[in-house]
């Protein structure tokens, strides 16, 4: 196995950069922070909704979230098995240095809980 501290990397970069973005990105959007003037209308559906529904709104960002971070790691995986793809993160590939990269994200002790500012699970 490989050093892993390329893979490290690898998680800290998708749980800051890809799950922690999506959920603040959505956060920023129910607050209206955004100054875009196509999202004018999307920020009044949203202030429109009463709080229960941003509930389950921020429930359905993590599970989009956490099913697109899961599928792309896996296509990684696939697609570096049949030697269309190699991904080195510091020099280490990161593929060889995990048995599996769409699992290292997720558990008690993957990259979300590590990593992640707002945490693998939904807070309420």
């Amino acid at each position: 196995m490989s050093d892993p501290e390329g893979l490290e990397r690898l998680g800290e970069l998708v749980a800051t950069r890809f799950w922690d973005a999506g959920i603040e990105a959505f956060e920023a959007l129910a607050r209206a922070e955004f100054n875009a003037p196509a999202l004018e209308q999307l920020h009044s559906n949203l202030a429109a909704l009463p709080e229960s529904s941003l509930v389950v709104a921020r429930e359905a960002v993590r599970e989009v979230l956490e099913s697109a971070v899961h599928d792309f790691l896996f296509s990684l995986q696939e697609e570096a098995e049949e030697g269309r793809l190699s991904m080195t993160v510091d020099g280490v590939d990161v593929v060889a240095a995990s048995d599996g990269l769409h699992g290292e994200v997720f558990g008690e002790s993957g990259w979300l809980a590590r990593y992640s500012r707002s945490g693998p699970e939904q807070t309420d």
